[in-house]
């Protein structure tokens, strides 16, 4: 897996007086003049000065650490209905920026607060087909899928706390496509990868474990006519991002002048975990173990797998 590190330079030509051309280069990527603060960064994380494409934990979700975020920290989602005044007030990014088919940019199922969530509970109601839907954004590398009710209260009607309120039903999608239809309306029908479907849950933390695989949007459908509580959804993955981007802020060099060259400084990285399974000693005893050896970076001379920009 390599992944590119990344510095870029602007060099311009200023006109002196005496007829020769001042040479002065601007650079973004320094600690005078920092990516975060010159530019929009997506899928990189900024390690001692240089972007890299950011690389997922499997320990860490993955919708707690997308780049929209508020001046609280909190990732914000696009609510869909609302994107000609949304993508103005929060500066979205359609095809970059996470967004979601509720109706508030802190969504109570995606804000990282199992205590905080929603109690779809009215006896009149059935609650079959209501579906939780949300587009990270950018496409990020998932295996595992987790969902749980509110950890917190209970419902006053019946005095059962609300953790014990969990889907019976369910069924879990999703789809590496940005498809506009899907992000409107309501159905049960699933996106292109059934990732995991339960008719009759007994678990009050379900966790759909799939093929790692490059996905971007997700759907979580209710299957069960009654009702229930949801607290919070968790996603996470291992690898790469598969993509990402970075876009300067409009760069004002004061005056007129001859751009002489633009470039970007790469250095290439290899990331290398060696492991060995290891088999039984006997047929009476089976235990499985694994040697890993540390996490080796290391610049790379001749790239055999050279990336063309």
């Amino acid at each position: 897996m390599r992944w590119l590190s990344v510095v870029g330079l602007l060099t311009v030509w200023l006109a002196a007086g005496d007829g020769m051309a001042a040479v002065k280069t601007w650079v973004v990527g320094t600690e005078q003049r920092p990516w975060a603060q010159s530019g929009k960064i997506t899928a990189f994380d900024e390690v001692s000065g240089a972007l890299q494409s950011r690389e997922y934990k499997p320990y860490q979700n993955i919708l707690q650490g997308l780049d929209k975020r508020d001046n609280e920290g909190k990732t914000i989602w696009l609510p869909e209905g609302a994107w000609q005044r949304w993508h103005v007030d929060f500066d979205y990014v359609l095809g970059e920026d996470p967004r979601s088919s509720y109706t508030h940019q802190h969504p109570f199922f995606l804000d990282g607060d199992p205590e905080i969530g929603y109690a779809a509970l009215e006896p009149a109601r059935t609650y079959k087909g209501v579906r939780y839907l949300f587009d990270t954004g950018v496409l990020v590398p998932a295996n595992r899928f987790v969902f749980y009710p509110q950890q917190t209260g209970i419902l006053p009607r019946t005095g059962v706390p609300l953790r014990e309120y969990y889907m019976r039903a369910y069924q879990v999608s999703a789809t590496a496509k940005l498809s506009q239809e899907r992000l409107t309306g309501w159905g049960t029908d699933p996106l292109e990868v059934l990732l995991g479907e339960e008719p009759h849950n007994f678990k009050h933390v379900p966790v759909i474990d799939f093929p790692l695989q490059p996905l971007r949007v997700f759907q979580l459908t209710n299957l069960a006519l009654t009702g229930f509580s949801l607290g919070e959804i968790e996603l996470y993955g291992e690898g790469f991002a598969p993509e990402a981007w970075y876009t300067t802020e409009v760069i004002d060099l004061g005056a007129p002048v001859n751009i002489g060259r633009v470039s970007w400084d790469f250095k290439k990285f290899r990331w290398r975990k060696q492991w060995q399974w290891i088999g039984p000693s006997s047929s009476e005893e089976l235990r499985l173990q694994t040697r890993a050896a540390p996490e080796l970076w290391q610049v790379i001379g001749g790239d055999p797998e050279p990336i063309e920009w």
